[in-house]
This record gives C-alpha cells, sequence and structure tokens, in this order.
C-alpha cells in the first residue's frame, strides 16, 4: 500500500511575502497556488488572512492576524500543524523573530489530556494517541521564536 503523500507547503514563503509587502492592499481577495485567499485590513499596521484549501470542499486551511508593529502572529484555526509550521517558518525568515499566539491549543490540550484523565474509559491506542499529541502541542512554537528556535523543526 503507497504512503499517503503529506502536501509541502513552498508556496507558503512566497505568499507571506506578498501579503506583507508594504504596498500590498488593505482588503484582497484572490487565488494562489490553487488556494483562495481572502487579506482583511482597517489599517496598514495588522491583517487578517483566511486561506482555503484546494478541492471539492474547500475547507478553511488556516486562519490567522498578523500585527506588524507587535510582530504578532495569531493563529485562529488551521487543518494540521504543518501548515501551521510552515506560516511559522515564514513570517520569521521575513521579521526575525515573531511573537506566536494559537487559540486552538488550550482546546487541543484539555480534549487530550482528558483522555488521560479518564484512562478506565479507553483502549491503549487512544491513550497512546492523546499522549503522542499531547507531545506534538508541546512541541510546537509559542511566544517569541527566532529562526534558530526553528532548526531541528
Amino acid at each position: 500500500m503507497a504512503k499517503e503523500k503529506k502536501p509541502t507547503y513552498g508556496w507558503v514563503k512566497k505568499l507571506v511575502n506578498k501579503i506583507t509587502k508594504a504596498d500590498a492592499p488593505l482588503n484582497n481577495s484572490f487565488e494562489y497556488y490553487g488556494y483562495g485567499v481572502e487579506q482583511l485590513s482597517g489599517t496598514p499596521d495588522y491583517t487578517s488572512v483566511d486561506i482555503i484549501g484546494k478541492g471539492r470542499w474547500r475547507n478553511d486551511l488556516v486562519r490567522f492576524s498578523f500585527d506588524f508593529l507587535t510582530k504578532e502572529l495569531h493563529f485562529f484555526s488551521y487543518a494540521d500543524d504543518e501548515i501551521r509550521m510552515a506560516f511559522v517558518k515564514a513570517f520569521v525568515l521575513y521579521y526575525n523573530d515573531v511573537n506566536v499566539s494559537d487559540e486552538t491549543i488550550k482546546d487541543r490540550r484539555l480534549e487530550y489530556q482528558w483522555y488521560l484523565d479518564n484512562s478506565e474509559e479507553y483502549d491503549e491506542d487512544v491513550l497512546e494517541n492523546a499522549k503522542k499529541e499531547l507531545e506534538i502541542i508541546d512541541n510546537l512554537p509559542m511566544g517569541w521564536v527566532k529562526m534558530k528556535d526553528l532548526k531541528d523543526k
């Protein structure tokens, strides 16, 4: 059986460059490498971006905002940790250090910790998966992130 091919997100660096340029429109909708991009802002110091995935259902791929003054990259949602990491790396590449925050982390942590706290109700596979997911969450970059922090990720 063939291994499932994971997406590579090489286009993310180019997109971050495009949406953060000084001459980028404040409000803009466009297609980029087949993904729908909606960029909204009421000020040149802040942008909010929704990226819709490819394919039939076109679900949200990632939703985030970036404050150019404080260099805060805030995630509202994302399809997987790989797309989140691709955006963190791209912003750090262009801005050297970025303050990363994430609305989903607390809920994810609570969900997987709940399985472990109620371990008598679940089989070993579920518990192992919960431990693995908590480890992944603990290793996601949060707070001030610099390029040297991302070398092994």
